[in-house]
C-alpha cells in the first residue's frame, strides 16, 4: 500500500509543470485564429506568425493569415471571392488589408472588378484602407483605357492631399495616344505627356 501512495505521489509531481504549459500554450494556440473584417463581414483566419511570435500580453498589429472558409466581399467596382486557404495580410495599425496576386493565380480567390470601366486583369494584388479599396497592383500588365493599351504598375483609388479621384500609374507608355477628337497626346521619356 506504500508502494502505491508513493506512486501516486510521484505522479502528481509533474501536475504544476503540466499546468504551467497549459497556461502558456492553450492562449498562443487561440491568437493563431483572429477573425478579421472583409468588408461588413468578419471571417476567421489562420495565423501561424500570432502564435509563434505574440506573447500572450502583446497584439501583433500586422501578419499574415490563411482564409477559414469561403467568403465573398461586394465592392463599388464588383466582387471579390476569397476561397478556403487564401492568403492575406492584415494590418490593424493602418487597416490596411492586402490580398495577394498569388491567390488569383493558383485559383484561391478570383474577382470581376471593374473600375471607371475599365476590366481589371485576373491577377492582381488588392489592398484595403478600411472597408474601401485603396490600391491595385497589376505589377506591369496591359489593360485598355478609352480603346489605348498601356502597361500598368498600380492604380490608386484613394484620395489623397495631392488628388481627388483614380491615378494610373504607368509602367511603360506607348510612343503617343491619339484621342477620339484626333488630338495626339506624346509621351515622353520618364513618364511625361506633352
Amino acid at each position: 500500500m506504500k508502494n502505491a501512495t508513493i506512486e501516486k505521489i510521484r505522479n502528481w509531481r509533474y501536475l504544476p509543470i503540466l499546468i504551467g504549459m497549459l497556461v502558456v500554450a492553450v492562449p498562443r494556440v487561440i491568437s493563431a485564429f483572429p477573425i478579421v473584417w472583409f468588408g461588413d463581414s468578419k471571417i476567421l483566419v489562420f495565423a501561424i506568425d500570432r502564435m509563434v511570435r505574440v506573447s500572450i500580453f502583446q497584439r501583433m498589429d500586422a501578419f499574415e493569415a490563411r482564409v477559414l472558409g469561403n467568403h465573398v466581399r461586394e465592392t463599388e467596382y464588383g466582387e471579390i471571392r476569397l476561397g478556403h486557404g487564401s492568403l492575406i495580410e492584415v494590418s490593424y495599425t493602418t487597416l490596411l488589408g492586402v490580398i495577394r496576386d498569388d491567390n488569383f493565380r493558383n485559383g484561391r480567390a478570383s474577382h470581376n472588378l471593374v473600375v471607371e470601366g475599365i476590366v481589371m486583369p485576373e491577377s492582381i494584388w488588392i489592398a484595403f484602407r478600411g472597408s474601401k479599396i485603396a490600391l491595385l497592383a497589376l505589377d506591369g500588365q496591359e489593360i485598355i483605357v478609352s480603346g489605348v493599351l498601356f502597361s500598368v504598375g498600380n492604380i490608386e483609388l484613394a484620395p489623397s492631399l495631392f488628388y481627388e479621384g483614380m491615378v494610373i500609374g504607368l509602367q511603360s507608355t506607348p510612343e503617343y495616344v491619339l484621342l477620339a477628337d484626333s488630338v495626339q497626346i506624346n509621351f515622353i521619356q520618364g513618364g511625361g505627356a506633352v
